[in-house]
């Protein structure tokens, strides 16, 4: 029997025993004893039963106090299993809102209710706290559930058993019955059941004073959005939109917190309450932090504020991402944990703004200093460190009601403050723009002034170009004009030569031969000294045998060396390439430019050609050096530094005595810069001049190099005997040797070599002997070396001037096996020593002497060429040269008889030399005609030169555009003439 009714029960004997009929002290002993057990029932009664009653006064009750609590690890009870569970297991709660932050565990709460009224009742039970995901409520009556209700927040909302915000359910007590409510709770929420009992009627009353104030909540968000949201579309300042967006991540947390969101807004899609919360908070979190870089202008008054505040925008971007993603607890955990951190960075921006003076940083700490407070209660509930309360419930959405009415005023006050910058702004600009104004008339006078000068200084300019292209094209027609006649009387000089003449008629000859090269050299450093400062001088780089170049310079000098009596030298340093990509043409004129000036000047001893390498080069390109060294008279210091620039001597009486237009140097020194390279010279007065260059080139290309490499591999440890009376010489013949593995001895005269020979009977397989016009003795002096025992077999090598050369018997006689014409580059020396190996008969072999100006008969037997030539002398000039060469030929006066001649007599052509300028049709026009007809006839292409007294690049390009194989530049020169008819015969 309940406790009660046993009580009950107890009072009602008690009055039957005073109604009875038995003695007075027994019933008085009797119903003392039975008041003393109704008193300490009662108190037992009342000091065991924590239910809770309902009488007619009842209006509410916290279940949570009346409440016994168990939470499931890992386990997922049923009502039938907690109903077996013994009572020790239970824990009595002591707080009306338990909550035990987030917790995987399931929650189950229960209580009994007595009815004392002796009626039903009606109540209503409620949960006010909508974000937990599954709630189930049981009422039992004797062990037997009488009523069950399942809802939330992951249950669509039309299942709730009452529609409000959070959870209630109907709780329905018969009269004096005492029955049992159990409350099941699973959530990934915080975990938490704060009950409450109402009647009915009391709680429909109670929930009118919260409604309002949610209302007049969501009111002032709407209008606040409504409002700075007309702001934005008026002022356009993007703050206006970081706060709306952070206004709007506020209230969608608020909504979902309440159960608004979900009463309203997502009633059909419980899973938007999965992520609802932490986006909604990740998104204030973004919009609030840029919020604050724009409204206290951070990226201007502290750029490292700034960065740390853009890195927290990134990381709320981040986590309101992973909020779609990660379960619910950690999304919320991970927004809470990087909240705190930056509500605090973010107040702290704000005392330095404040500190900075910054006024609407006022409002902005006050804000978030109220919003910390409200979150830093509320995280600490929602972990279990604060009990539940309907203050702390409510004071985030109080504080960010707040917080947005101050940021709205903090905001329109940051406005206000950019509209005084800008009126005070506009005030200042208006001053300097007047100011400006002033400066810009007085500037617009200037530039009048300036464009006007500039103006006049173009018409000058273009009257100067237009100077400049008359003076070229000028020059180009007077060079055509002077080559033309030029050519007609060298042509003539030439062949007068192998007429029979008397001394005084070949010294004249010679003398208008010199003239008219000297003429020509003129035209030559005018036109490309007026081609360099028009720009339109180009290299044309080619794989050059440099030594061979070198070889062609010097023996274009050896007349010059015997006529005054010079020595003239050439060696190459030890690692310096035979072969380099460069401009053969460009190179040999500064070479030449430089030797021809060496032999001017210098009216005695020696002229030395040295080339050399820097080791410091990289594999594929390489940097030469090349000096001419004279021992003419020298130059003073004072007059080198103008050496280098155009129509300039270092003595005007230079001109006077030597002749020159001074634009040799300057060429070269142009060339030279065009090459990569450098010019200068050394010179000391009365110790002679070095003039030096130096240029930047890549190697040669393995296949030429192959084939211009000197085979040299029979002269190693070969010895040889070196005699020169010129130290010079000895030295570079010495370098020569030694540089192929030859073993040298050297001697200063025939004596020396003698001596050498005869003390140490040494046997040598070369003796080289200089002679020397200074020695009339030489000849014996290489019969008495022959005869000497050791010296019998060896081979013999003269090196002679053409002048000293004795006549082929003498020269047998002697026993000479070799004769190299001086001068000569290394490599040629080198050569006719491996060749005189090769050598097996005892006749002299000449090495290194220029061709006889005499054509071999032989040369270019039974070949037919045509003649293109208007003017009667260059006729005659090329029908001269072109009998020397024993070639069958024929003449015609323009271009249209040179195609009628091709195309109709049917005669053989070999050859066609085409003059470019010639009346009725050029030799452009006649090649254009002539190739056209061999295309249509499909006849193998006649070889077609060029003559043409134009020099220039542009017209030789301009002879190959129109069909033609190959130039040769007026006034023709024989060997010229030879070469190019080798190459195409």
């Amino acid at each position: 029997m309940p406790l009660p009714h046993f009580t009950d029960h107890i009072a009602e004997k008690t009055k039957t025993l005073f109604s009875a009929r038995l003695p007075l002290q027994v019933r008085v002993t009797a119903s003392c004893a039975l008041l003393i057990l109704s008193v300490m029932l009662s108190f037992g009664s009342r000091a065991s039963d924590n239910a809770i009653h309902i009488n007619a006064d009842f209006e509410r009750v916290s279940a949570s106090l009346h409440s016994e609590y168990l939470r499931a690890a890992g386990a997922q009870l049923e009502l039938g299993d907690i109903l077996q569970l013994p009572a020790h297991q239970w824990t009595a709660t002591n707080s009306e809102a338990p909550f035990f932050g987030y917790s995987p565990d399931q929650l189950w709460v229960r209580f009994e209710v007595l009815n004392e009224n002796h009626q039903k009742h009606h109540l209503l039970l409620e949960l006010p706290y909508p974000l937990l995901d599954q709630v189930e409520v049981y009422l039992l009556q004797n062990s037997s559930v009488i009523q069950h209700y399942v809802t939330g927040d992951q249950v669509p909302f039309q299942q709730r058993p009452v529609d409000a915000t959070h959870f209630v359910f109907p709780i329905n007590l018969e009269a004096g019955a005492r029955n049992s409510v159990y409350v099941k709770v699973s959530t990934s929420s915080a975990l938490g059941a704060p009950l409450t009992l109402w009647s009915s009627e009391h709680f429909f009353d109670h929930q009118q004073a919260p409604l309002m104030i949610q209302g007049l909540y969501f009111g002032i968000i709407l209008v606040m959005l409504l409002y700075n949201l007309f702001l934005f579309a008026s002022i356009r300042h993007i703050s206006y939109l970081y706060y709306i967006g952070a206004v709007l991540g506020c209230a969608t947390y608020v909504a979902s917190v309440l159960g608004f969101g979900f009463q309203f807004l997502w009633p059909h899609t419980p899973w938007v309450n999965t992520f609802a919360v932490p986006a909604s908070l990740a998104l204030f979190g973004l919009m609030g932090t840029l919020f604050a870089t724009s409204l206290l202008n951070v990226r201007d008054r502290s750029p490292n504020m700034y960065k740390l505040l853009v890195v927290l925008a990134c990381c709320f971007l981040c986590v309101l991402i992973l909020s779609f993603i990660l379960p619910y607890r950690y999304a919320t955990i991970a927004v809470s944990l990087l909240g705190m951190p930056t509500t605090l960075i973010v107040i702290g921006c704000g005392f330095v703004m404040l500190r900075r003076g910054v006024r609407t940083a006022r409002f902005f700490v006050l804000a978030w200093t109220i919003l910390l407070s409200s979150v830093f209660i509320t995280g600490l509930s929602k972990f279990g460190l604060l009990p539940s309360h309907p203050l702390i419930t409510y004071s985030i959405p109080l504080a960010s009601a707040i917080e947005v009415l101050l940021f709205s005023i903090a905001l329109a006050d940051r406005i206000i403050e950019i509209r005084e910058q800008t009126f005070a702004a506009q005030k200042t600009a208006l001053e300097k723009e007047k100011i400006a104004r002033e400066e810009h008339q007085r500037f617009l006078e200037l530039k009048f002034r300036s464009e006007r000068g500039e103006l006049a200084a173009k018409k000058t300019l273009l009257e100067a170009k237009e100077d400049n292209r008359a003076k070229s094209e000028f020059l180009t027609m007077m060079s055509h004009e002077i080559r033309t006649p030029l050519n007609g009387v060298l042509g003539m000089v030439d062949l007068m030569r192998d007429s029979e003449l008397d001394d005084n008629q070949r010294h004249f000859l010679s003398a208008i031969t010199h003239s008219g090269a000297s003429l020509l050299g003129i035209i030559d450093d005018i036109l490309d000294y007026s081609n360099i400062v028009a720009g339109k001088l180009k290299l044309k780089t080619s794989n050059t045998d440099l030594q061979l170049l070198c070889q062609e310079c010097i023996t274009v000098f050896s007349s010059n060396r015997e006529r005054q009596h010079l020595k003239l030298f050439c060696s190459f340093a030890s690692g310096t390439p035979d072969c380099i990509q460069a401009d053969p043409a460009r190179l040999n004129q500064v070479l030449f430019n430089l030797l021809g000036n060496a032999f001017k000047f210098t009216q005695k001893g020696h002229v030395f050609l040295q080339v050399s390498c820097d080791n410091q080069s990289a594999a594929d390109r390489v940097r030469l050096r090349f000096d001419v060294i004279d021992t003419g008279p020298g130059i003073p210091p004072k007059n080198q530094q103008k050496l280098f620039n155009a129509f300039s001597q270092a003595d005007t009486s230079i001109n006077r005595e030597f002749g020159g237009t001074g634009l040799g140097l300057s060429i070269c020194k142009k060339l030279v810069e065009l090459m990569g390279g450098k010019i200068g010279v050394i010179s000391v007065p009365g110790q002679g001049s070095r003039f030096w260059f130096s240029i930047d080139c890549q190697r040669a290309d393995n296949d030429f190099l192959q084939q211009h490499k000197l085979q040299a591999d029979d002269l190693k440890n070969k010895t040889v005997l070196l005699i020169s009376e010129t130290p010079i010489a000895l030295q570079i013949l010495s370098d020569q040797t030694s540089s192929v593995g030859m073993l040298a001895e050297v001697a200063h005269n025939t004596d020396n070599a003698i001596e050498i020979v005869k003390s140490d009977r040494k046997h040598f397989n070369f003796v080289v002997f200089d002679l020397d016009a200074n020695n009339p003795a030489s000849l014996d002096q290489i019969r008495s070396l022959k005869q000497l025992e050791p010296l019998r077999n060896t081979h013999f090598v003269i090196l002679s001037t053409p002048v000293l050369l004795p006549d082929s018997v003498t020269l047998q006689t002697l026993g000479v096996d070799t004769v190299l014409q001086k001068p000569f580059a290394p490599k040629y020396f080198l050569q006719t020593l491996s060749q005189t190996l090769l050598n097996a008969s005892r006749h002299p072999l000449y090495a290194g002497s220029a061709k006889s100006d005499h054509a071999d008969t032989d040369e270019f037997p039974h070949c037919h060429i045509l003649v293109v030539e208007d003017n009667v002398v260059n006729q005659m000039v090329i029908s001269g040269l072109l009998k020397k060469l024993a070639v069958h030929f024929r003449i015609v006066e323009n271009g249209a008889s040179a195609v009628d001649y091709v195309t109709q007599s049917g005669a053989t052509i070999d050859l066609i030399l085409m003059d470019c300028e010639m009346p009725v049709m050029d030799g452009f026009a006649a090649t254009s005609a002539i190739r056209e007809y061999e295309s249509k006839q499909k006849l193998s292409p006649i070889p077609i030169i060029a003559l043409s007294a134009h020099v220039l690049p542009e017209h030789q390009e301009k002879a190959f555009a129109a069909g033609m194989n190959d130039h040769i530049a007026k006034p023709i020169d024989f060997a010229v003439l030879r070469r190019k008819l080798s190459r195409h015969l």
